[in-house]
């Protein structure tokens, strides 16, 4: 493929054309085997090229920094950095009310402005929120409707953020838990015992961990999530929903029915930090139970997740 590049250059400059070649979520790359060979590779052969340009896009923030910006790095420097910011709300309400408003349905510009609170202006989660929204509307859109096609929305992406999170240690688990509560203080004695979070270097060490994995961001003096569905949005009934639906997986997955009591890091059972067993059936019934605190909510919610399994 890099040769394929080189002769692609020479048909440029001959042609007279000027190619741009875009990769998306290139970050990947850096999952492949012999990907650090194949980077200096890469590196050597483009820019080589005359007539060619190249556009690299990635989702992941930090992995995309350390590709572009560590100076040990083949890709150091090889091109401008540039942060794409959200679409203005500003922008979004009129297209989502013209969008609707082409297929003969009705949604206010202040529902539309809720939608883009909701997932805090994120493009994918806004698009998919608004079809889920248009799919279930036959003249006008309703609260009922935002509120059960939001919850759609959660229980959709539920899987993958289970996905993401099933190879974190309890530790990892207990921070992700004190940032949905809320927490910022992750070193203070009360923090520390509520939620179980080790020792100084551990919590530094997992702080910098969920970090470059785009768990969560710093945002002021405070830790948010990265993305705006697997964290909570503000007020209202369906940001305790995904709260509760959260540390339901929380509780569910990842540490399991009962947790073992420990005073300290050290004595604690060093397979505390691997992924527990899976917990039996009745257990996920009666902990789905507990957290969500609705039975028909809870049957859903196990329908949903559980079922395919």
């Amino acid at each position: 493929e890099i040769l394929i590049g080189l002769v692609g250059s020479e048909m440029c400059i001959e042609t007279g054309i000027h190619l741009i070649v875009c990769i998306d979520e290139f970050q990947q790359l850096a999952l492949l085997p012999g990907y650090k060979s194949m980077e200096g590779k890469m590196r050597s052969a483009w820019q080589k090229q005359q007539q060619v340009s190249y556009c690299f896009y990635g989702s992941k923030r930090h992995m995309m920094m350390d590709i572009f910006n560590n100076s040990s790095n083949p890709f150091y420097r090889f091109g401008q950095v540039l942060f794409l910011q959200k679409i203005k709300k500003e922008e979004w309400v009129p297209f989502i009310v013209n969008a609707f408003h082409r297929t003969n349905k009705e949604i206010s510009e202040q529902q539309a402005e809720q939608l883009c609170d909701i997932v805090k202006c994120h493009s994918w989660y806004l698009q998919q929120l608004c079809y889920f929204i248009w799919s279930g509307t036959s003249e006008k859109v309703t609260d009922e409707i935002i509120e059960i096609r939001t919850r759609q929305l959660i229980d959709t992406n539920m899987p993958m953020f289970m996905n993401d999170t099933e190879n974190l240690t309890a530790a990892q688990t207990a921070m992700l838990r004190a940032v949905a509560d809320g927490e910022y203080r992750f070193n203070s004695i009360p923090v520390v015992r509520k939620y179980e979070l080790g020792s100084a270097q551990t919590i530094t060490r997992n702080k910098r961990m969920l970090t470059e994995r785009d768990f969560i961001e710093k945002e002021g003096n405070k830790y948010v999530f990265s993305d705006p569905i697997f964290g909570f949005g503000s007020g209202g009934s369906i940001a305790e929903y995904k709260k509760r639906t959260w540390n339901c997986v929380l509780s569910i997955v990842f540490e399991g029915p009962e947790k073992t009591p420990h005073t300290n890091e050290q004595t604690a059972d060093p397979r505390r930090n691997q992924r527990r067993s899976s917990p039996c059936h009745s257990c996920i019934v009666s902990k789905i139970s507990q957290v969500l605190k609705d039975k028909n909510e809870a049957q859903r919610f196990l329908q949903y997740h559980f079922t395919k399994h």
